[in-house]
């Protein structure tokens, strides 16, 4: 969730405890949080091998960024913006598989504006790191 601090924190339940526990995540490389945050879970990562919990989220300044924990380490990831244009809202998240032998697609939709100032959903893929007008 996007904090009143504009960083991102988690929350996961302590059963040692018996309560839940608030971890903070951070900001983005170079700027803050420009919206709420949206994840994928269980998703395998084919540079590592190993399941991830991604989550994306538009930065103040019009990029899309990803913040992703592997089990022992978390990381912020850029992925800039459109060739032509800005993200303006919390961008929409989604996660398939192919097949059996396949690793999953990850893809973040986003709601941003062109240059020339017309409105566009964008989709970024991130296993490519591709973007295109969806």
């Amino acid at each position: 969730m996007r904090g009143d601090d504009d960083r991102l924190c988690a929350f996961h339940f302590d059963t040692r405890v018996g309560f839940w526990r608030r971890i903070g995540r951070g900001l983005p490389p170079g700027t803050r949080l420009g919206g709420s945050p949206a994840a994928v879970t269980s998703i395998q990562d084919e540079l590592r091998g190993v399941h991830v919990a991604p989550v994306f989220s538009r930065g103040a300044d019009g990029q899309l960024f990803e913040d992703a924990w592997d089990g022992s380490r978390r990381s912020w990831t850029s992925h800039g913006a459109p060739n032509n244009g800005s993200i303006l809202l919390t961008p929409a998240v989604g996660a398939y598989r192919r097949g059996a032998a396949t690793f999953d697609e990850v893809y973040a939709f986003c709601w941003g504006r062109d240059l020339s100032g017309l409105d566009v959903l964008y989709r970024f893929r991130r296993n490519g790191q591709l973007w295109a007008l969806a």
